[in-house]
């Protein structure tokens, strides 16, 4: 079931919403949610409900454990063994084909000049719905109770509610269990009509976001892909437009998945806040799906020991921290090689950090110039991304490059698709830009307007999606994830 469907907008969400705010007794609210969250996941893949629920209860029960022991060794076993068994049955579902793959093509074809080997079958898996993110979701649980940041929760309902929060449940954005346990363990207090509000106008900026500029962008893509080799150039396209994509896509969701929680009155953390104006890639990862960025800095760049233990140290851990970043988005050369960038980009910046030398030198062009270096910086990463093999990635930085040193050998058939490109991007750009002068994203702005401006602003989505709607349906990118 996906949130810009028709179902889930016009049935399952004001389903559940009714329900929730008819029945009196909050204890059963709980309840409520968990019933329509695994009614949810089944709807996307009934046959691995099972694994979510086994996963759950593994680290229910082992967390309870922990709270108990007081002996040091058994607490750092325990919890160790909640990370191994989950990081083991996410690593077996999104990456054994592809280790299948690297024997075959490595190991087999060697070994295969002394003696004849069969190649290893592929087991051809399917991955379960939003497994890397309830995943996490529970380590952090296990973790926090090691570290006894949280208590763990006696009612199962309560603990099953945070696992399977229907919102969250296929591409977060990630909650850790000290925020959002807290939440669904106290007397539920129904939503004002503020709150409400709120929360239907962020469901449809989300739909508005995802379904005019991701979608729009994503077919933009398509059609450069099938000229690439006609029209030189297009890498550059596609490379920005995937830029935008994927932050459309990926933000738009967190919209909806934010309204869709208020209207039960749960606040989730902050995932974005115009990522494009950072000025260095740490910036960036403040600003980019914070909620995996800030997880991965508490559970694993931390405790591999941070930036305490000498400045060659301080760059292992940036390195490895990423490049297990990338390996998590999923199985490929190309997420490897996108973490390793980004981790070297870290590095870099730490060794010489050239916004900090561009802003005391340059002033305000300097920043503005450290804004443009990142973000030229980061679509390219975002190519390493996007390509699958080495022959796709060799085109598209081609023609990313080509724009950037020689724009004036480009085509009438390019200018056309830039100008499609400038159409789709420009909302964002204008909606960051106002964001970014206030340090917000733009849809925390909301609450403050008067009705003088959100009427405009409806009637603007509206019209949008009317007129910009239905080129090309495409599923949320994180979904793969």
């Amino acid at each position: 079931m996906e949130f810009d469907s028709f179902f889930y907008v016009l049935f399952f969400l004001p389903f559940v919403f009714l329900l929730y705010q008819t029945v009196k007794h909050t204890r059963y609210h709980n309840l409520i949610i968990c019933g329509a969250s695994l009614t949810f996941y089944a709807f996307g893949q009934l046959k691995y409900l099972v694994i979510l629920i086994l996963i759950s209860l593994q680290d229910y029960f082992i967390a309870g454990i922990i709270h108990k022991t007081a002996n040091e060794r058994k607490r750092k076993f325990l919890v160790a063994l909640s990370v191994s068994l989950n990081l083991l049955v996410l690593a077996f579902f999104k990456y054994s084909d592809w280790l299948i793959d690297v024997v075959n093509k490595n190991l087999i074809d060697t070994f295969s000049i002394f003696r004849s080997i069969p190649e290893i079958p592929h087991l051809n898996l399917l991955l379960p719905i939003g497994i890397s993110f309830y995943v996490f979701h529970t380590i952090s649980y296990t973790v926090d109770t090691y570290r006894r940041v949280i208590v763990p929760r006696k009612n199962i309902l309560d603990y099953l509610t945070f696992v399977s929060f229907f919102p969250l449940l296929v591409a977060g954005p990630i909650q850790r269990a000290r925020d959002l346990l807290p939440q669904l363990g106290k007397k539920r207090v129904l939503p004002s009509n503020k709150v409400l509000e709120y929360g239907v106008f962020l469901i449809l900026y989300g739909i508005t976001k995802k379904i005019v500029i991701a979608d729009n962008l994503g077919n933009l893509i398509e059609i450069c892909q099938k000229n690439h080799s006609a029209t030189p150039g297009l890498g550059f396209i596609i490379a920005l437009a995937f830029t935008f994509q994927i932050y459309a896509d990926f933000s738009a969701y967190t919209d909806i998945a934010t309204g869709s929680a208020k209207l039960f009155n749960i606040k989730l953390t902050r995932n974005f806040i115009t990522p494009y104006f950072s000025q260095s890639p740490s910036e960036f990862w403040q600003r980019w799906h914070i909620c995996l960025s800030s997880w991965l800095r508490d559970y694993l760049y931390i405790p591999l020991g941070g930036n305490k233990s000498g400045k060659l140290k301080t760059y292992i851990n940036l390195m490895v921290t990423m490049i297990l970043g990338g390996i998590w988005h999923g199985a490929g050369v190309f997420f490897l090689l996108w973490g390793i960038y980004h981790g070297m980009l870290l590095t870099f910046y730490r060794i010489i950090p050239i916004n900090t030398y561009l802003k005391k030198y340059l002033g305000k062009v300097g920043k503005w110039l450290a804004i443009t270096i990142m973000f030229v910086s980061t679509v390219y990463g975002w190519i390493l991304f996007f390509s699958k093999t080495n022959a796709q990635f060799h085109k598209l930085s081609g023609g990313f490059f080509k724009v950037l040193f020689h724009p004036l050998s480009l085509s009438r058939d390019f200018t056309v698709l830039f100008y499609t490109l400038l159409v789709f991007i420009l909302p964002l750009i204008i909606t960051d830009s106002i964001g970014y002068k206030r340090n917000r994203q733009f849809v925390e702005l909301y609450p403050a307007l008067t009705m003088r401006y959100k009427i405009p602003l409806y009637i603007s989505m509206l019209y949008l999606l009317i007129y910009f709607s239905g080129t090309a349906h495409y599923a949320f990118i994180y979904f793969q994830f």
